[in-house]
């Protein structure tokens, strides 16, 4: 049986956010890797998927958590590896609730673990999914967070090279009241040459092209996030503004009663979001066929080579796509190293716009690799660039400031914390 694992994955976060919404979490989503069509029992994968995003979920009490997919394929003997990893930032449900989910997921130890055990500061278990025999891993570290993962190596059918695929610039607009819904969106769009911009209110967005001059480009695809104040009826009033060849979509949590005017003769699109790769392939070959409007918008939209970078310099793994989710809820196109050598090596490659800094790491420590940073951009190698300690020593304020740091954060990471110290030392990106 062959199946788009882009479309199972999307499939099965729709069916969990609602849930995950329900618990006041917030929901962030990523694909990143080729398109795979997989030779495999779908269901079995659907349901391993499904097992492993509900314990998240049912596991964190409050915060954030970050589904990513992360999708590798060798052409030549067509197998794929996947990793599904659920990042959580926040608290954890008690010990008897967290006990409940790890037993669900049949991982070694996991039923007899004692609330001491479970409330212990580091927590690693591991099992093999029943369902796909997956490797299925939990790691829990209160100073970094909890990540919940699952690792698949399955047969493919074919492999599509996304990277062929180029919107050539065309324009996306993405309205929500909560910007950080769309950031997710945003970077994947860029991703396939889109320039995108972000909007918060349908009024917005109708002032906007109200004062676009008339050789300024107009969007070739919206997309509104449904809300109270962001409906289908305020949505067909903004498509009578746009462009006939305009695209509107209407992106809606699974279960929306505005799904059931899907089919009929209606002038905009309505779709369950996150949207799958499949899904922007299309839009980004529908832009292709048709004619995409020409000339810049003012201000130019966010294209993905426009977009600030960060670096996360953090052994840590959890550490690592916790930071970068939150950095993406903020904007920031995200690299990661391991240690402070690594980081060294990533700056000189591609020097990025800001730097969060993990102080103990084997190896080059953050200590070491900032004052080595920051020796390079005295003697003029290297650009300056914001470098903000993340670490759960909250007493090493002063060496952090002896090293050449700007800032420090303590761990675990707040998305709130991490936004105030953004704006603080890189303004520019508020």
């Amino acid at each position: 049986m062959e199946f788009d694992f882009g479309d199972l994955y999307t499939q099965c976060a729709r069916q969990v956010m609602p849930q995950a919404h329900a618990k006041g979490l917030l929901f962030l989503f990523d694909y990143t890797g080729p398109a795979v069509s997989m030779r495999a029992r779908e269901q079995d994968v659907r349901r391993s998927l499904h097992r492993l995003f509900c314990a998240a979920i049912d596991a964190l009490q409050e915060g954030f958590v970050f589904f990513a997919a992360q999708v590798s394929a060798d052409v030549t003997t067509l197998q794929c590896g996947i990793r599904i990893a659920a990042a959580c930032s926040g608290a954890l449900e008690p010990p008897p609730v967290l006990r409940d989910v790890l037993t669900r997921l049949q991982l070694n130890r996991a039923d007899t673990m004692t609330d001491e055990l479970l409330l212990n500061p580091t927590l690693t278990l591991e099992g093999v999914c029943p369902v796909s025999g997956g490797r299925v891993r939990f790691v829990r570290d209160p100073r970094e967070g909890s990540l919940f993962s699952l690792e698949l190596d399955m047969p493919c059918s074919s492999v599509d090279d996304i990277d062929a695929l180029d919107a050539a610039g065309a324009r996306a607009w993405l309205i929500s009241e909560n910007p950080a819904r769309c950031r997710s969106m945003e970077r994947r769009l860029e991703q396939l040459g889109w320039a995108t911009h972000t909007l918060q209110s349908i009024e917005e967005a109708a002032r906007r092209l109200e004062h676009l001059a008339p050789g300024n480009a107009r969007p070739a695809l919206v997309v509104g996030y449904e809300s109270g104040l962001l409906t289908l009826e305020r949505m067909r009033w903004l498509w009578a503004l746009l462009p006939p060849l305009t695209h509107v979509v209407l992106a809606v949590e699974l279960g929306s009663p505005a799904l059931s005017h899907r089919g009929g003769e209606l002038d905009i699109e309505i779709r369950p979001y996150p949207f799958s790769p499949s899904e922007l392939r299309q839009f980004t070959r529908r832009v292709k066929a048709e004619h995409a409007p020409s000339g810049e918008t003012m201000p130019a939209p966010l294209s993905l080579d426009q977009r600030k970078r960060a670096l996360v310099v953090d052994d840590n793994a959890v550490n690592q796509m916790v930071a970068t989710g939150m950095l993406q809820v903020l904007g920031f196109e995200v690299d990661t190293a391991n240690d402070g050598e690594e980081a060294i090596s990533c700056c000189m490659r591609q020097p990025p716009d800001l730097v969060l800094m993990d102080l103990h790491m084997p190896g080059m420590d953050g200590l070491e690799s900032t004052r080595r940073l920051r020796l390079m951009q005295q003697q003029g190698s290297l650009r300056r660039f914001p470098i903000v300690a993340a670490t759960a020593d909250v007493t090493a304020t002063q060496e952090c400031h002896d090293a050449g740091m700007d800032g420090l954060l303590p761990k675990p990471l707040s998305l709130e914390a991490l936004d105030v110290e953004v704006r603080r030392v890189l303004p520019q990106a508020a």
